[in-house]
């Protein structure tokens, strides 16, 4: 053990905690346990440490974590890694047709896809020799063609030949697929010709074995068993699995990016090429429908036109490496496809991870740098912050991450009657209660007042008044402090850990602990951090990408003809509590019946299938495993799936349900949803209305960049930043790079800016006359500015710099955060006809001077008159719509927070997907028509919003469409 508070020089800095002996492993409650004795002396003993090892076959490089000490002289850790689960039994795979065979095989453990395309032939097979007696003849994954068999069996894998002599014998057919046993791919040949008077048939077993050192390697016979079974040995590196390092160490702080290997492989767009990349973290693309990258590939290129090239980027296999100089994880990877440019090299690829405060952003692409390509990605994971526990705190029933903003709530685990939990090793039971103290029948007076108590001597462990939580890694630990007296002077206290378990709510179970201190295990689906599946796909060469109507809260709604609500959401699952016992949490969709029963109509973990609709051609996203929502009987338990079919559309659009009697059948339940966001995605540039802001119409995401607009920055001492244009030593310059004594370099101009908005984060783009030289002598110096939305205002910083070509800055600020501007219509703007009643203006609607209509007699109204009336009328209209608008407390308030924004300037968290509270101002309730206004109408411009102005313009329909607020949702 070694205490940082030290220095170096003081010998008790570095402590011996613990040896290794000889029965130091032992399985504790279902878990394995290594303990360490003997360590330096303390009060009676000497230290001892124990790590308890807890199964997760995705946790993948991963460290000790929840250390707490019992008494004075033991540690214990927790360590959660996939090495901790039990091994399973292979299975030889069942025997399938030639057609079908293939040359891949997962390993079940880690997810990684061995690929042995590569050693397939369709000319020869290959050969390999046993003591110069026989000769094998073998193909892989496919019949064996041109061997000294002949080819009269058109099944048969390998061929037996006498070196010496004339006899052939066929030694297995090809039957079955490649199968992985614990480390080794295995291909299997049977079926073949009889041996030893028929009392076997000859088979041959190829076993591939990892040896990174020999290439694709060679075979090597290794025996012969009695039943005429040959073994065959090929040490290759198609079979060596990259377990890539995903963590990093920063002083005593170990950042790690394994969650983000964990979710569906991030799509990313950019005008480079208008290319598309697929990217993935620390670990190889999983492998999808419609895009055949390169085995292997982390990074993947898909090029437009031209058959949809794909193109290999680098492969995983390098760490992560800390840059203490941009405070950003770098992770490289290589030996990607020939490089274009140079084809002595292969691409690379660099992903900078830069800390960010959204668990929910996506990777961006920065430049192409002769064979390297550049990306950035602003995530949690890559945020250096000390964690401390949260200050004692009547909530004791949440916690609230710093560094993502999500907010845990374990409500749903309170009980009218305390959990159970029993000590295996001692027989103790302890009653556990989440969100406030034991209650219940037969319960001991004593332990009224606690969150655990013990229930044979009601000993306390732990009150709701000494509560404390902090995060540590991916688990969320509670501490209950202050309890009863245990063990002379001492009280006991109690540590629940919460992991992640997104099939059930689970219970509480032993983990480890005695005398005064103990430490339980949940698993839980509360303690998931957000995940939010990509929504982009390329399909046909075309991006699609349906991440605004992904919730970060609450629910789309529809309400079909007998009265049934449906509750979805896009990529996603549907977010909250409320949602009921028969609402499974992580259902992408759910029905709540007319008479009240609530049904799960599709998981958001099962597969997700984004595809284009072959006889239609519309874009169709489709999620399986609901429950079996129409079943009719006991043998019909069909899961039910839900089906949204999407059409391109102008506006963002609102799904409707499709009511079809071969859906019922199938139980499918389908949506329709036109919107704009299904249209084949171009990445465009965005308008700016007026200096400084800058508004996305598909969106109507604003960027207002005013406040910084004129001011000069200085970057690194070289750099000089005025977006106006007007740095100090550079005519219209953006960017000016200070040269050398008196010299300065133009980068960026103002005149030449073009802008792009992506996941609502804006991109400014500034090129110059200037040409680059050398490879790049065709392109023009350019500077990208990339703003990111932040609490605070910071200055900007360099973070690329491409062969003094491209230039690349990231700069954090408030100011970038995205706001979305909703107006509602004013009455004002509707035409009011005077009367033509007793008055001389003519039905036509007229218009008539003031003059005009005084000469005209018949007791006309003066034009002081009929604007007195107007006036009247209109302020009359105005004071019954605020008063029908805001006649709801939560609207009152709504208007409040935002005119409130509005002069604060604070910082907004900047969304990929639209928040709940948003999405109800924004579409309304009843008949109100709620417009969301594009670039024309901005809160700088001066020009009049019209009508045919708006980008998304929805009217609700009652019984037809509703935006729940999370109150509301299946209330």
């Amino acid at each position: 053990m070694v205490d940082l508070s030290k220095n170096n020089t003081d010998t008790t800095k570095y402590l011996n905690i613990g040896e290794p002996n000889s029965n130091q492993i032992a399985y504790v409650n279902g878990h394995v346990a290594l303990t360490y004795t003997n360590g330096v002396k303390c009060g009676t003993g000497t230290m001892t440490t124990r790590i308890l090892f807890m199964c997760d076959e995705k946790a993948k490089d991963t460290s000790p974590s929840d250390h707490f000490k019992i008494g004075d002289c033991e540690h214990h850790f927790t360590w959660t890694t996939s090495a901790a689960c039990p091994l399973k039994d292979a299975t030889t795979p069942a025997p399938v047709s030639v057609g079908n065979i293939t040359c891949r095989v997962t390993n079940p453990r880690t997810g990684y896809v061995f690929d042995l395309s590569r050693l397939k032939s369709l000319t020869t097979g290959w050969s390999v020799k046993e003591d110069n007696e026989h000769l094998y003849e073998f193909n892989v994954c496919a019949p064996l063609v041109n061997s000294a068999c002949g080819t009269a069996d058109k099944n048969m894998g390998v061929c037996q030949s006498q070196i010496s002599g004339t006899n052939k014998y066929n030694a297995g057919n090809v039957v079955s697929n490649l199968w992985y046993d614990d480390g080794v791919v295995i291909q299997s040949f049977s079926g073949g010709a009889p041996c030893h008077n028929n009392q076997f048939n000859r088979s041959t077993t190829v076993s591939f074995i990892c040896n990174d050192h020999h290439g694709i390697g060679r075979p090597v016979f290794q025996s012969e068993t009695d039943d005429c079974t040959y073994y065959i040995a090929w040490m290759t590196d198609l079979v060596c699995e990259i377990d890539a390092k995903c963590t990093v160490d920063v002083g005593s702080t170990t950042l790690d990016l394994s969650p983000l290997s964990r979710v569906t492989d991030k799509v990313v767009s950019s005008t480079y090429d208008n290319s598309s990349f697929y990217l993935s973290v620390c670990s190889p693309l999983t492998p999808v429908a419609g895009l055949l990258c390169p085995t292997g590939a982390g990074v993947c290129q898909v090029i437009p036109g031209n058959n949809n090239m794909q193109i290999s980027l680098g492969k995983p296999g390098a760490h992560p490496i800390w840059d203490s100089v941009t405070k950003a994880i770098v992770l490289v990877y290589v030996n990607g496809s020939q490089c274009d440019s140079n084809r002595a090299k292969n691409f690379t690829s660099k992903i900078i991870f830069k800390c960010g405060t959204d668990a929910r952003s996506s990777p961006m692409f920065v430049s192409k740098d002769g064979c390297e390509f550049t990306f950035t990605w602003d995530v949690p994971q890559a945020c250096l912050s000390v964690v401390t526990p949260a200050p004692p705190t009547v909530n004791v029933c949440g916690y609230n991450d710093p560094i993502t903003g999500q907010n845990y709530d374990f409500t749903q685990l309170k009980k009218s009657t305390p959990y159970e939990v029993k000590d295996d090793s001692t027989g103790s039971v302890y009653l556990v209660n989440m969100c406030g103290n034991v209650t219940g029948p037969d319960i001991p007076l004593n332990c009224s007042s606690s969150m655990v108590c013990r229930k044979s001597d009601a000993v306390s462990f732990g009150t709701p008044s000494q509560y404390s939580a902090l995060k540590e890694g991916e688990s969320i630990k509670f501490t209950y402090g202050q309890g009863g007296i245990c063990q002379e002077s001492k009280k006991a206290e109690s540590h629940i850990l919460f992991q992640c378990d997104p099939g059930n709510l689970g219970t509480p179970e032993f983990l480890t602990g005695f005398g005064c201190d103990i430490e339980l295990l949940w698993r839980t689906s509360i303690a998931c951090a957000w995940i939010v599946n990509p929504c982009r796909a390329i399909i046909d060469g075309h991006l699609y990408d349906l991440s605004l109507l992904s919730k970060s809260t609450g629910a789309w709604s529809v309400v079909d003809s007998k009265k049934n609500t449906y509750f979805f959401n896009v990529c996603s699952a549907l977010k909250g509590g409320y949602l009921g016992d028969g609402c499974q949490r992580g259902a992408i969709a759910c029905r709540k019946s007319s008479s009240g029963v609530v049904e799960s109509l599709g998981s958001a973990s099962a597969t997700k299938d984004m595809y284009i609709d072959a006889t239609s051609g519309k874009l169709v996203l489709e999620y399986g495993e609901g429950s079996p929502a129409c079943s009719k009987g006991r043998s019909d338990n069909t899961p039910a799936r839900t089906r949204i079919t999407f059409t391109c559309g102008n506006t963002l659009g609102f799904p409707q349900f499709v009511e079809n009697a071969a859906n019922e059948v199938s139980c499918i339940f389908e949506f329709t949803w036109e919107t704009s966001l299904a249209c084949k995605v171009k990445r465009s540039s965005v308008v700016m209305t007026t200096a400084g802001i800058v508004t996305d119409p598909r969106s109507g995401s604003v960027v207002n960049l005013t406040a910084i607009w004129n001011t000069s920055y200085t970057v690194t001492d070289n750099y000089e930043l005025n977006l106006g244009g007007n740095t100090p030593h550079c005519v219209s310059g953006v960017v000016c790079l200070k040269a050398g004594d008196q010299k300065y370099r133009l980068l960026g101009d103002v005149s030449k800016a073009t802008f792009y908005m992506e996941d609502d984060r804006l991109e400014a783009v500034y090129t110059t006359e200037e040409q680059c030289t050398g490879e790049h002598s065709k392109e023009n110096v350019t500077s990208i500015i990339q703003f990111v939305c932040s609490n605070s205002d910071q200055a900007p910083q360099i973070l690329h710099n491409s062969s003094d070509c491209l230039f690349v800055f990231s700069w954090e600020t408030k100011q970038a955060c995205v706001q979305l501007n909703v107006i509602i219509p004013s009455v004002s703007s509707t035409t009011v006809k005077p009367s033509s009643g007793g008055g001389t203006g003519d039905n036509t609607g007229g218009t008539k001077d003031a003059s005009t209509a005084q000469k005209s007699g018949g007791g006309g109204l003066s034009s002081s008159t009929v604007v007195g009336v107007v006036a009247t009328f209109l302020s009359a209209i105005i004071l019954c719509i605020l008063l029908v608008v805001f006649h709801k407390k939560e609207r009152r308030d709504a208007c409040f927070a935002r005119i409130q924004d509005l002069y604060s300037r604070r910082g907004r968290r900047e969304y990929s997907q639209l928040p709940a509270g948003d999405m109800n101002d924004i579409f309304g309730e009843e008949d109100e028509v709620i417009t969301v206004e594009d670039a024309s109408g901005g809160p700088a411009s001066t020009s009049p919003l019209r009508e045919d102005d708006s980008i998304v313009n929805v009217t609700s329909k009652p019984a037809s469409y509703h935006d729940d607020s999370d109150e509301e949702l299946l209330a």
